[in-house]
């Protein structure tokens, strides 16, 4: 794992919404971050299929998905992974903090 972050007291209309857009925040993260090629392991197996086309994408994340693939094109490569939440603990305790204490959090390893 090369970056952490999250940010709390954000509104979604569905629980998608908001995983989708974390997708998305993890991508602008990499880009200011000048990565070239990314790994985004995620534990929303819905979202990850839908990212890479192999989902109908619901009307509700539409904009976000489209955001998402558009900035895909701007690295060398990307790789969309499923993740189980079991195998993703240092997320899960990520966004547990963020939900608890609001506000910005990132935690940069490089």
């Amino acid at each position: 794992m090369m970056q952490a972050g999250g940010q709390g007291d954000l509104r979604y209309g569905s629980a998608l919404a908001a995983e989708v857009d974390a997708i998305r925040a993890v991508l602008i993260a990499c880009q200011q971050g000048g990565f070239a090629c990314v790994m985004v392991e995620y534990d929303s197996l819905i979202a990850i299929q839908m990212v890479k086309g192999e989902r109908l994408v619901d009307a509700k994340v539409d904009g976000l998905i489209f955001n998402i693939q558009a900035m895909t094109r701007e690295f060398q490569e990307v790789i969309f992974i499923h993740a189980p939440r079991s195998c993703n603990q240092a997320a899960h305790e990520v966004a547990s903090f963020v939900s608890r204490n609001g506000g910005i959090h990132h935690c940069d390893f490089v």
